[in-house]
């Protein structure tokens, strides 16, 4: 685990004491208010649009990702929120093959990716409902796939899909940059719109002088708050 990993992993542990603090204190428990602002959980759902640019060529993959998030409101304006993404989708199509084991005539090729994220947002509040965010994500490598479409010498067609993972990074750095909205409906008054962009700056595979790209990923999220 290198210095970034282990300060990262700090800052989740640390905001994780914030929230059972908060989730514990006496006037939370009592449902006062004031407090039960301070801290909210959400389960988080949205739709992902992903490439990896620096590819020759590449197209963006489409994606769904799933986790849990948590706003600790530090005051008025300012608020942590930190995340565990356990579903989050990269990748990229039309691409050219980088494991080539079989010769595939009129081939198509697409990558994908599957992550856990771990973004730790500071969000700043501009209005009641509008607010910005931005901060670091380090990612963790879970599968990755080559699948390639076409046909062989003889004519047959064929789907091939091989796993490339020992080709590329376990870890990731990412810089989630945000805007989000928050319902203002009575029925709906704490679910949240997010839409993000999450830019890459690590390098992707293992051997540069195969592939070379970082992720670059939008994101459009909503939070269902459970409590």
């Amino acid at each position: 685990m290198n210095r970034f990993t282990a300060f990262f992993a700090f800052l989740l542990v640390f905001s994780s004491s914030v929230c059972l603090g908060q989730f514990g204190s006496p006037s939370l428990a009592m449902g006062n208010n004031d407090s039960s602002k301070k801290f909210r959980f959400f389960v988080n759902l949205g739709l992902s649009v992903s490439t990896l640019p620096g590819l020759t060529q590449h197209k963006s993959i489409y994606g769904l990702n799933f986790g849990f998030g948590a706003s600790i409101k530090l005051n008025k304006t300012w608020a942590l929120t930190p995340e565990l993404i356990l579903f989050s989708p990269r990748g990229a199509n039309d691409v050219v093959s980088i494991y080539n084991d079989i010769t595939i005539q009129n081939s198509r090729t697409a990558l994908r990716t599957n992550y856990i994220d771990l973004p730790l947002l500071l969000q700043y509040e501009i209005s009641e409902n509008v607010s910005v965010a931005a901060g670091p994500q380090i990612s963790f490598l879970v599968t990755a796939y080559q699948t390639t479409t076409g046909s062989l010498a003889s004519g047959r067609n064929v789907v091939v899909t091989e796993d490339i993972k020992s080709l590329m990074h376990k870890e990731s750095f990412m810089v989630p940059v945000q805007v989000a909205y928050a319902l203002s409906s009575k029925r709906w008054k704490r679910v949240i719109m997010k839409a993000r962009y999450n830019i890459g700056i690590m390098e992707v595979f293992t051997a540069t002088s195969i592939a070379s790209s970082t992720h670059s990923t939008f994101q459009f999220i909503v939070g269902f708050p459970f409590f």
